[in-house]
């Protein structure tokens, strides 16, 4: 797909943003603003503008709808944990601050808080991303400088785990889940390509 097409179809999905770092973020958001579209949910304002991958608000915190499931479990851990994990370098927490690492921090912090109650004998945080999200590429190559034992901490593609999940299962929320975040041939498709 030309950068031409593509931002005809962000702008017809009112998905265009002048912020978009590469053509990944682009098709991610119109990927997103079609799924709203299909799902009958209206678009959000914000400063003015019509963002057709965001839910407006409230209906998007009080509905939950861009949840895949009903179950919503989130559970921050201190950064204390990170000495009792041994697994960072110093100066990592100075360093993890940043937002995009700070987040990486948090989900890998649940994953040590598991193993230092003594719940679990062993386990890992893995950091599901889409093989063309540079993003966190970066992210994840920033996380891993930080620390000195990456045991429990293990990057995985998102589509390597959906192909391998659809292996052993014919439950539909896999069809669901890949449309909504994986078909980019649907954003080439409908560009004309």
């Amino acid at each position: 797909m030309t950068q031409n097409t593509l931002n005809d179809l962000a702008r017809r999905y009112h998905a265009f943003e002048t912020v978009d770092a590469d053509e990944f973020q682009r098709r991610a958001r119109v990927l997103q603003s079609m799924w709203r579209e299909e799902q009958g949910y209206e678009a959000a304002m914000y400063r003015g503008k019509i963002r057709g991958n965001r839910l407006k608000m409230p209906f998007a915190q009080e509905s939950l709808a861009n949840y895949l499931d009903d179950v919503i479990r989130l559970s921050p851990r201190h950064r204390a944990l990170m000495e009792a994990m041994d697994c960072f370098v110093d100066g990592a927490v100075e360093a993890t601050a940043a937002p995009a690492l700070e987040q990486i921090l948090r989900d890998h912090l649940l994953a040590g808080a598991m193993l230092e109650a003594d719940e679990f004998d062993d386990g890992f945080f893995v950091f599901l991303s889409p093989d063309d999200n540079q993003f966190c590429r970066r992210a994840v190559a920033r996380y891993r400088a930080l620390l000195s034992d990456a045991d429990t901490f293990q990057p995985w593609s998102l589509e390597a785990v959906v192909d391998a999940t659809a292996e052993y299962t014919e439950a539909g929320w896999i069809d669901s889940f890949y449309e909504r975040y994986l078909d980019f041939g649907r954003v080439d498709e409908t560009g004309g390509f």
